[in-house]
């Protein structure tokens, strides 16, 4: 009861709840997943073609894009009646794509292809573009800085702390997320 309060009191929770926080919480991650990949084509644009006009006119794409597509799918996934309580036996309860039937191959299946449409797909393609993008990153800021180009030891200093930042952003946000994607194969 203390670790799954809504299990524990499942006469308390409609269906209806369950399906708000399917929306809420499936929306909101994918949009996650979106805009991290765009800032870092945003990033890459700017950084590494150098081409600040583009990236800014690119936003408005980021903007309908990271948005737009996660709502699209959520709405989708809505529509079909995909979203609600998974009743995941080895996980708390969580809703997000319901369960209509998890004896049923076919039905697994359906709900496994709408958890893939509507999150796991979208986060690992972002993980794969969000490294890419940075190591691009990284190699260019490397081959910039070269001791020959800085005055001072304390620009190139200064140099080499900027080009070390990139490498966390990628290893943070898998190391933060790649916890949930074992944890769905594992279970898938």
């Amino acid at each position: 009861a203390v670790a799954d309060p809504f299990r524990a009191t499942r006469s308390h929770y409609t269906d209806s709840g369950c399906t708000t926080q399917a929306f809420a919480t499936t929306a909101g991650s994918q949009m996650s997943f979106f805009w991290t990949t765009s800032i870092a084509i945003y990033l890459f644009i700017t950084i590494v073609r150098g081409n600040f006009r583009l990236a800014d006119k690119l936003v408005i794409v980021f903007h309908i894009f990271s948005w737009g597509v996660p709502l699209l799918l959520t709405f989708l996934a809505l529509g079909f009646k995909q979203l609600g309580d998974s009743q995941m036996k080895d996980s708390v309860n969580w809703c997000w794509i319901t369960d209509h039937n998890l004896h049923n191959k076919e039905a697994r299946l359906t709900q496994l292809k709408w958890m893939i449409i509507t999150g796991k797909g979208w986060e690992i393609l972002s993980y794969v573009l969000v490294i890419v993008f940075y190591v691009l990153i990284k190699c260019h800021l490397r081959r910039k800085s070269s001791r020959d180009q800085f005055l001072t030891i304390k620009s190139y200093e200064a140099a080499q702390s900027a080009n070390r930042k990139p490498t966390f952003v990628p290893i943070v946000f898998v190391l933060l997320r790649m916890w949930g994607t074992i944890r769905f194969f594992t279970v898938a």
